[in-house]
C-alpha cells in the first residue's frame, strides 16, 4: 500500500515536473521527508487520487507535499509526531485534517463555479 501512494504521489510530481522520489531518498532507500510543520504555510488540498474505496489525498504546505492514504491518519512516509497534521475524514471532494486539537477542512475547488 505504501508503495502505491508513493508511486501515485511520483506520478502527480512527474505531471507538475517537480521530480521524483529517488531524488529524496537516503542512503539506505528510505524517504527523507520532512515534516509538516510550517506554522507560516497554511496547508492546501493539490488533489484526491484514486477509485472507490483506495483513495489518496496530496496536501501541500509550503513546497513541501504529502500524501494521505484513506485509512491511513499519517502521510506516507511518517511517524507520529507533535507538528504533523493527520488525515480524519476522506470523503467526496474534501479532506479533514486535525493538528493540536484543531481541524482544518480542505476541498478541491469546483473550477470556478460557485
Amino acid at each position: 500500500m505504501r508503495l502505491d501512494g508513493e508511486l501515485a504521489l511520483d506520478a502527480a510530481r512527474r505531471r507538475r515536473g517537480e521530480g521524483t522520489a529517488a531524488g529524496r531518498l537516503g542512503a539506505v532507500g528510505k524517504a527523507v521527508v520532512p515534516a509538516m510543520v510550517s506554522a507560516d504555510a497554511a496547508p492546501r488540498l493539490i488533489g484526491i487520487y484514486g477509485v472507490g474505496k483506495r483513495l489518496f489525498a496530496e496536501v501541500r504546505s509550503g513546497e513541501q507535499a504529502f500524501l494521505f492514504v484513506r485509512g491511513n491518519s499519517l502521510p506516507l512516509g511518517h511517524v507520529a509526531g507533535d507538528g504533523l497534521y493527520r488525515l480524519k475524514e476522506l470523503a467526496g471532494s474534501c479532506i479533514r485534517l486535525e493538528r493540536k486539537g484543531n481541524e482544518t477542512l480542505l476541498c478541491l475547488s469546483r473550477g470556478g463555479r460557485q
